[in-house]
């Protein structure tokens, strides 16, 4: 395994995920300022599957976006989140909620290609994995809203946050 900021990126031939790299995950979610900490299961961002564990809190902030010509799946594992999906203004068009098998929700959402979308966190914890077509590079694989605050731009994502809060509760 090799750690970086934001994330554990894989090594490894045949990996075993289990409870204790899940708290890791956790741990290193509310230590982060972020709020969000990944696993990626694919070995490189060349790989034509990229596999993530998703472990995050509330008040964690994806800038919306889209991905081009790809499809994105989400298996919710622990905790409860939205997908808020979004027209090309900015405006809501969906809530999809989603929590583990069980939970009574929906559990796992496949979301065709171009459609703007973010993740708003519900549980003290969530945890979910996130897969898509590879090859990842970020400003290809992603088009970000522009109607939506840049990730350095707190007051913007603050503001943010509280519209999606208004819409998600």
């Amino acid at each position: 395994m090799q750690v970086a900021p934001r994330a554990i990126f894989n090594t490894e031939p045949v990996l075993e995920v289990d409870s204790h790299m899940l708290k890791a995950l956790k741990r290193e979610a509310a230590a982060s300022p972020q709020r969000c900490f990944r696993l990626c299961l694919h070995t490189a961002p060349e790989d034509p599957v990229q596999e993530m564990i998703m472990a995050a809190l509330p008040g964690s902030y994806c800038r919306p976006h889209l991905h081009p010509c790809r499809a994105v799946t989400y298996l919710a594992v622990e905790g409860e989140f939205d997908v808020v999906l979004f027209d090309e203004e900015g405006q809501v068009t969906r809530v999809v909620r989603l929590g583990p098998p069980g939970s009574g929700k929906t559990f796992c959402l496949r979301l065709a290609a171009n459609h703007w979308h973010t993740n708003w966190f519900r549980s003290e914890r969530v945890v979910f994995l996130e897969q898509m077509a590879g090859p990842y590079q970020r400003e290809a694989s992603n088009t970000w809203a522009r109607w939506a605050p840049e990730e350095a731009d707190a007051p913007g994502i603050a503001g943010f946050l509280k519209r999606l809060e208004t819409v998600c509760r």
